[in-house]
C-alpha cells in the first residue's frame, strides 16, 4: 500500500508499518495549503448562528430539523464523514430528558435552539456535562441561547491562529481549556450536589420536627382526654354517691 504526504511517497506493509525516515515528515507549515487555511480561518471567524428569534418557529418534522441543524454547520468543514446531528441522537435527547419532547411529533424554535448548543459543545464536552451547562427548560431560554451565540461569535473572532501554527500545538491548547472547563463544570456541579443535600437536609429535618411536635401536640390530647374522662366519672360517681335513697 502506498501513502502519500505533500509529495512524498510513504510504503507500508499490509500491517501498517511505515518504512520511512521520520526527518522527511514535513511540518504542517511547509505543506502548500495555507491558502486553504486561511480561507477556513476567515469561515470561522466569520462564523455566526441564528439568533433565537431567527430560529424557525413553525412546528417542523424530524428529517427537517436533521437538515436545518447540518445546513447551520457546515461550515466547520467536518472530515470524520459524521452527520453533526442524526433522528437517533435527537430521540435520545428526548429520552434522556436533555430536550423537550416534541409536540405532536413537531419541533420548535426550543428545540432548535438547545440542539444548536448540544452539536457544538458536544464536540468537547460529555453529554452529562451538556447537560449540566444548558439544562432547565424555561422562559430564559432565548436569553440563554443567544448569549451562547455571542460568546461563540466572540471567541471564533478574538482567537489568532497563525500561519505557522502546527497542530500539535492547537491539539495541546485544546487540551489544556477542555480540562480547565471540565474542571469548572465539576466544580459547578459539586456546589450543586452540596446545596441539593443541605436543602434535602433541611426538609427531613423540618418534616422530623413537624412529626414530633404532632406527635407531642397527639400525646398532650389524649392525656387531656384521659383527664376529662377521669374528671367526669369521679364526679358521676359523687353524684351517684350524693343521691337522695328512695327510701
Amino acid at each position: 500500500m502506498i501513502q502519500y504526504v505533500g509529495s512524498r511517497e510513504i510504503k507500508s506493509d499490509t500491517k501498517g508499518k511505515r518504512d520511512m525516515d521520520e526527518s522527511i515528515i514535513p511540518k504542517f507549515k511547509d505543506f502548500d495549503i495555507l491558502k486553504d487555511f486561511e480561507v477556513f480561518r476567515d469561515d470561522i471567524g466569520g462564523f455566526k448562528l441564528p439568533r433565537f428569534h431567527e430560529l424557525p418557529d413553525v412546528g417542523l418534522y424530524m428529517d427537517q430539523v436533521v437538515s436545518i441543524i447540518d445546513k447551520y454547520f457546515k461550515v466547520l468543514d467536518r472530515d470524520d464523514d459524521k452527520p453533526i446531528i442524526t433522528s437517533s441522537m435527537i430521540n435520545n435527547y428526548v429520552k434522556l430528558g436533555i430536550i423537550p419532547p416534541p409536540v405532536r411529533k413537531r419541533y420548535g424554535a426550543d428545540h432548535l435552539a438547545y440542539l444548536i448548543m448540544i452539536c457544538l459543545l458536544k464536540q468537547v464536552l460529555s453529554m452529562s456535562e451538556i447537560t449540566l451547562l444548558i439544562g432547565g427548560y424555561g422562559e430564559e431560554l432565548g436569553e440563554k441561547y443567544d448569549k451562547f451565540c455571542s460568546l461563540q461569535e466572540k471567541v471564533f473572532t478574538d482567537l489568532d491562529i497563525s500561519d505557522t501554527a502546527d497542530p500539535l500545538s492547537l491539539s495541546m491548547l485544546a487540551l489544556t481549556t477542555k480540562l480547565y472547563a471540565q474542571k469548572l463544570i465539576k466544580i459547578q456541579l459539586d456546589a450543586i450536589r452540596e446545596e441539593t443535600a443541605k436543602i434535602a437536609s433541611a426538609r427531613e429535618e423540618a418534616k422530623k420536627s413537624e412529626e414530633e411536635k404532632a406527635a407531642k401536640e397527639e400525646k398532650k390530647g389524649a392525656k387531656g382526654e384521659e383527664k376529662n374522662t377521669e374528671r367526669h366519672e369521679k364526679h358521676r360517681a359523687k353524684d351517684e354517691k350524693d343521691k337522695p335513697s328512695e327510701d
